[in-house]
């Protein structure tokens, strides 16, 4: 079996050719897969071999933006005879993800159409890598909302992530995208606590949470307090970058700030550098 042209854009047809050494019935049929799909009874569509004669063509639209194999099988069941080449439907693009070197929590991802016509309403989504379902990006960004063939992305702690290109808005409902690269952020949490004049300050970076989504709060403490429940201040966290002023402390000690989240006095995520305040 094979498909021809290996590219098509979609709503352009799929010429499927096949032939078979085999003895043909007139219940011989065929069946459309996505290219990774290994299980026989996950197809998208099927149809009968229009006779049964042992060479054949014919005409298929397919469903979507993607990656198609065909199989065809024997007699009304899943005796397989053949695996067609795989056929891409959609347009072709280059995409690179790389660190932002002047942002610690940034990507910047660079893309290049190679091949197929202009998708107007082409974008971008940032997903979590392990994530299996397209409606549930973390960010999204439209490719015409640049000049320069590069879009930058707020990543909101480390890990691994994966971005997903689609050359169109939702079609029936589902996200296909047609292309993906990974990125990976490594780091770490910084914290500085200080005292400036008649207050306490706390500065720096968050990369192992995203202080939205993990609940994320900050809060002073003696250094020898083992409680995390006896704050002397706090206060909930909704951006990587850390930048917090407190009045100053009522009693003399060393303290120092500690970062916590997902609703837990268990879970300190980093601590800062200790200091002495003398009232």
């Amino acid at each position: 079996m094979r498909t021809t042209p290996e590219r098509i854009e979609f709503g352009e047809q799929i010429t499927l050719e096949w032939e078979t050494a085999e003895e043909t019935t007139s219940n011989d049929w065929i069946a459309m897969y996505d290219s990774d799909s290994q299980d026989v009874k996950s197809y998208l569509s099927w149809f009968w071999v229009p006779s049964s004669s042992q060479k054949g063509s014919m005409k298929v639209y397919p469903p979507n933006y993607g990656k198609f194999i065909f199989r065809y099988f024997s007699n009304k069941c899943y005796k397989l005879w053949g695996v067609s080449n795989a056929v891409f439907v959609g347009p072709e693009y280059k995409l690179e993800a790389a660190k932002n070197p002047s942002a610690d929590n940034q990507a910047v991802v660079c893309f290049e159409q190679l091949s197929g016509n202009l998708h107007r309403n082409a974008w971008i989504g940032l997903y979590d890598k392990f994530q299996q379902d397209n409606n549930r990006y973390i960010d999204f960004k439209y490719l015409a909302h640049t000049n320069n063939l590069k879009l930058t992305f707020d990543i909101p702690k480390y890990g691994e992530y994966e971005f997903r290109l689609f050359p169109e808005r939702p079609y029936f409902g589902s996200y296909v995208d047609v292309k993906r690269c990974d990125f990976d952020l490594r780091g770490k949490d910084e914290l500085k606590l200080e005292q400036v004049g008649p207050k306490i300050k706390i500065t720096g970076k968050l990369l192992s949470v995203d202080p939205y989504t993990d609940s994320a709060w900050v809060g002073v403490f003696f250094v020898s307090e083992g409680n995390n429940k006896q704050w002397r201040r706090y206060k909930y966290l909704y951006s990587s970058n850390v930048d917090i002023e407190f009045k100053t402390l009522q009693h003399s000690g060393t303290y120092e700030a500690r970062v916590l989240a997902q609703k837990s006095y268990d879970k300190v995520v980093c601590r800062s550098n200790p200091i002495t305040i003398t009232v």
